[in-house]
């Protein structure tokens, strides 16, 4: 939930109605910014046909999948298996199943993410280095160049541990639709604690989150 223009004020809702593209990102980079205190440093979209295709170049992943699912016609057991393009697309688009439908789809897609970086990441993906750079260039939408991703994965390679937390708050229903709503206290906290390091911390009134 946010303080937009559009009629269903979500944050997931401002690259569409921004038009996609450069315009798109920046019209989300303006709520990101005031939601955290903050704009990011880069951006990367990639569709869903685009992830699945990812996942295939690199050889798969190995995920253990938290429960049975099926997501148009993919069918998926529970527990540790190797999974190609279509399967991974099948499991971060699942939430019917969950309790927490899409809270704990989030949850679910970092764990993937976090598998893929542990499996990915590392000198043996050097020779799959062209057909990386190859899949970048022509199916992900990004400010990012070539030298940005080439640190990008030589950091990745390197680096003990990484952060990646949802942003606090609750979900509510408001209105006629079901929001994400954040804590702002909350936020600010995280934000000083783990994202902020190197800079002056945040405060609440620095930020334009709406609280419902």
């Amino acid at each position: 939930l946010t303080y937009a223009p559009y009629s269903v004020p979500k944050i997931n809702a401002a690259y569409g109605y921004y038009g996609g593209g450069e315009s798109g990102m920046t019209g989300l980079y303006d709520l990101i910014e005031d939601s955290i205190g903050y704009r990011p440093d880069a951006y990367a979209v990639v569709n869903f046909e685009s992830f699945a295709d990812l996942v295939d170049v690199m050889g798969g992943l190995e995920f253990d999948v938290p429960m049975d699912m099926e997501v148009d016609g993919v069918y998926l057991s529970a527990g540790l298996q190797k999974l190609n393009g279509e399967q991974a697309l099948a499991v971060v688009r699942y939430r019917s199943g969950y309790a927490a439908a899409d809270l704990q789809r989030v949850q679910v897609q970092r764990q993937l993410i976090n598998a893929a970086l542990d499996q990915w990441v590392s000198v043996g993906s050097v020779a799959k280095l062209p057909d990386i750079l190859s899949f970048l260039n022509n199916e992900v939408d990004t400010d990012l160049n070539v030298l940005n991703i080439l640190w990008l994965g030589e950091s990745l390679t390197t680096c003990e541990q990484g952060v990646s937390e949802t942003l606090p708050g609750s979900a509510q229903w408001i209105g006629d639709g079901s929001y994400y709503v954040l804590d702002p206290y909350a936020v600010v906290e995280l934000m000083n604690e783990y994202y902020n390091p190197f800079v002056e911390d945040i405060t609440v009134d620095e930020l334009n989150i709406k609280v419902g």
